[in-house]
């Protein structure tokens, strides 16, 4: 039994090598496809962390009228905590929101110098909300209310992210389909060209008794070659592309925390082993079934 797989193994090499050119297509086209989906997964993670992590803000930033006095201030607020899905009311001044923007623009707060003698900056209210559940129907009644110039709306970005998030995945996914499609068949004909290559073989071992298995397990092995190399290459694209670039630009830019790939990485190296050998072997056995009549 190890014998022949050792033979199966030595012969799915021996194919590979023969036909080395439409073989690297084959891994080529097959690890783009997988790099495709584990990539799009891994945006669509991100941009989900992300409007979680604002949902789970619960707040809403209130922006006043310009100019108006302290009544009318006052009454703002009044009217806020009336409202039955707000939790808390903290006012902002200029002067704070000023100082709150010096404190996010760090070494650059020097760009800020000067502005204290004409804040353009308004006050504001944060409110923080009970639940997500009633917001819109929260933001309309706080729109209506005197002397708000303006809601600054977290939820909104959110959902926009969700629905970004929603297209990259969607599109990600036919994607690796029409690739997976591509692959399938680049994979076929490579084999094709293994079967038709070693003809005379094959009718040879045909002719003294060899099962029908036992001639297409090189061609099977061929396919799972493929697959399992394609899948190392994507899985090392990955986490070079991913882990070593896109992760530090995140971090760098401030745009979100990035999901670190160190805690994803064995499902990912798993699904693209399974992903990769599935692929491989389906190749092979179309080709097999189709043009070795045994």
């Amino acid at each position: 039994m190890i014998e022949r797989m050792k033979y199966f193994i030595r012969e799915g090499f021996s194919n590979i090598w023969v036909n080395r050119m439409m073989s690297l297509a084959s891994i080529l086209v097959l690890t783009l496809c997988l790099l495709l989906l584990g990539s799009s997964l891994l945006v669509s993670m991100n941009m989900r962390n992300l409007m979680s992590s604002m949902e789970q803000q619960n707040q809403i930033g209130v922006f006043l009228k310009d100019g108006i006095n302290q009544t009318a201030t006052d009454t703002v607020s009044t009217e806020l905590k009336k409202l039955p899905d707000v939790q808390k009311v903290e006012f902002v001044s200029k002067e704070q929101a000023l100082e709150n923007e010096k404190k996010q623009l760090g070494k650059d707060a020097s760009l800020l110098s000067g502005v204290e003698t004409d804040n353009f900056l308004p006050a504001s209210y944060t409110v923080t909300l009970k639940s997500m559940k009633n917001f819109s129907g929260t933001v309309t009644k706080i729109k209506a209310i005197a002397n708000v110039e303006n809601v600054n709306e977290h939820s909104v970005v959110a959902q926009k992210l969700n629905h970004i998030s929603s297209v990259v995945t969607w599109v990600g996914f036919w994607l690796f389909i029409i690739l997976a499609v591509v692959s399938l068949f680049i994979i076929a004909y490579t084999i094709k060209l293994a079967v038709y290559v070693r003809r005379r073989e094959v009718n040879i071992m045909k002719f003294v008794g060899a099962t029908d298995w036992f001639i297409r397990w090189p061609f099977f092995v061929e396919g799972l070659i493929i697959g399992l190399f394609s899948a190392i290459v994507a899985s090392l694209l990955q986490w070079y592309l991913y882990g070593g670039l896109i992760q530090r630009l995140f971090t760098a830019l401030r745009i979100v925390h990035p999901i670190s790939y160190g805690s994803v990485a064995p499902l990912y190296v798993l699904g693209f082993v399974v992903s990769g050998v599935v692929l491989g072997s389906i190749g092979s056995m179309i080709s097999v079934r189709r043009y070795l009549r045994v």
